[in-house]
């Protein structure tokens, strides 16, 4: 997984999806 920093761990925590552009959203 390629993300930043905490914004992917931030995206996988709700559930995969995240308020940025920077984490997938699956």
């Amino acid at each position: 997984l390629l993300g930043r920093r905490t914004d992917q761990y931030r995206c996988l925590k709700n559930g995969g999806f995240c308020l940025r552009s920077t984490c997938p959203r699956t």
